[in-house]
């Protein structure tokens, strides 16, 4: 998210009115109390991650679960790169044992005596 993006709450009030959508409505779409998105509105609460996401479904991406972060949340994300797997690091991790059956007998068994 760069400095110059929209807030989620500021997409979330853009789209509401663009669309003549009542809190009301949209509460009942996300599945939450019209207070809930009063506060993601005016700022004093923000969207649990479940909440984001559920506001990212509704809107088709027009309010997008990261656009709730904090600037230096986004930004701590931007810095993760995927991981790649490289010789290296296929090396570096000891492989798993092979699977071996249960060929002993069973406690009380024939074998057991």
């Amino acid at each position: 998210m760069t400095s110059d993006a929209k807030t989620g709450a500021e997409r979330l009030r853009e789209f509401l009115k663009d669309r003549g959508i009542p809190l009301r409505e949209a509460a009942k779409g996300i599945r939450v109390s019209h207070p809930a998105i009063v506060q993601w509105l005016d700022g004093t609460a923000k969207p649990s991650a479940p909440h984001r996401e559920a506001l990212d479904r509704w809107t088709n991406g027009a309010v997008p679960a990261e656009s709730w972060l904090e600037p230096h949340e986004a930004t701590r994300l931007d810095e993760i790169t995927p991981w790649k797997s490289t010789p290296d690091s296929e090396a570096a991790v000891a492989p798993a044992p092979p699977f071996q059956a249960d060929v002993g007998t069973k406690a009380g068994g024939a074998d057991a005596a």
